[in-house]
């Protein structure tokens, strides 16, 4: 039995297991308001390595009947359970010690994941809520040696990166690389935030506070130190971070000689978490008139300053001067 047709198997349940999670109430924040959090990389070694084009897309035949996209199962119900995205990482975890015992020459790619099945849901899988799940997605599976992450589907459904009939991008495929070669279907797609920013090498990160604040690391891409993915799962708290290498356990000092930081904020237009078009660093992401892709521009902050990220909202922060031995 290959890996490949073992994590498929595994990641249907989860959609299922997902789908049920979907009707599950919001969850509720304990925190409001400030609150202080520290994140611990630990920069001397990788944990994991993704491959180049770590997330591809499926493509898919969807005849007209196969649902009437305005009576799809899910409605508005919500994505946002804690318990969900905890959870889940068993199953990496469960698929990584079964290819170390059991076959040790392979490796893990997922197929067809979406966050909920049967088409995924309208108003609500290709939204930014639905963002949330996704990169959450990416940042987990890498952590667990995934090799490549393939999002079921290019277009199609209520859970594609292209609107269905428009072909406009939903906010998802701005975080999304689509590379040629993987899979039984793929595509070429310009470097998104993803591929553009989160290098190959995986980076140990823990988080010393709230459970609602989900934190990724990896080697930059194409630059010096490390890109940090942020994900705020609280309604209420705006969290403000400290970023520690846990080789000293101190600060990270900037001196005025260092780069500054790249920061990309991304939020849902008009705070509609259930919004199509998606705001980077308060502009919003829509193709240009010649129907291009638009610049995916940082803001450019002084490295002394500290992070925070805002409630419900998801950020990538490349700190070029963190000293991480293991992207040398």
């Amino acid at each position: 039995m290959s890996a490949l047709f073992i994590m498929k198997t595994l990641l249907h349940h989860q959609k299922i297991f997902s789908a049920l999670l979907l009707w599950l109430v919001v969850f509720q924040v304990i925190a409001e308001g400030q609150e202080p959090v520290t994140v611990t990389v630990n920069g001397v070694t990788a944990i994991a390595e993704t491959d180049d084009n770590f997330v591809c897309a499926t493509l898919d035949w969807w005849p007209p009947n196969k649902c009437n996209y305005n009576q799809c199962p899910w409605g508005r119900a919500s994505v946002l359970n804690l318990v969900g995205f905890v959870l889940i990482a068993q199953t990496f975890k469960d698929l990584q010690q079964t290819i170390q015992e059991f076959g040790p020459w392979s490796s893990a790619w997922v197929g067809e994941s979406g966050g909920a099945y049967n088409s995924g849901g309208r108003l609500v899988s290709n939204t930014f809520i639905n963002s949330f799940w996704y990169l959450d997605q990416l940042g987990m599976s890498s952590t667990f040696n995934t090799k490549a992450y393939c999002r079921q589907a290019l277009i199609g459904g209520n859970y594609a990166l292209l609107n269905t009939t428009t072909f406009v991008p939903n906010p998802d495929y701005y975080r999304h690389i689509c590379s040629s070669g993987y899979f039984l279907f793929s595509v070429t797609c310009s470097a998104l935030l993803w591929h553009r920013l989160m290098g190959n090498k995986v980076l140990e990160t823990t988080i010393d506070g709230s459970a609602y604040l989900r934190a990724y690391t990896h080697c930059a891409k194409d630059t010096t130190g490390i890109t940090l993915l942020l994900i705020n799962l609280s309604n209420t708290t705006t969290f403000h971070i400290t970023v520690r290498d846990d080789v000293n356990l101190v600060p990270i000092e900037v001196s005025a000689e260092s780069p500054q930081r790249e920061e990309y904020k991304l939020r849902p237009e008009d705070g509609n978490l259930v919004s199509q078009t998606m705001l980077l660093n308060g502009r919003p992401l829509e193709l240009t008139e010649d129907g291009d892709i638009p610049p995916l521009q940082p803001t450019i902050v002084d490295g002394n300053k500290p992070i925070a990220i805002d409630p419900l909202s998801i950020a990538f922060f490349t700190l070029e001067d963190f000293q991480a031995p293991a992207c040398a």
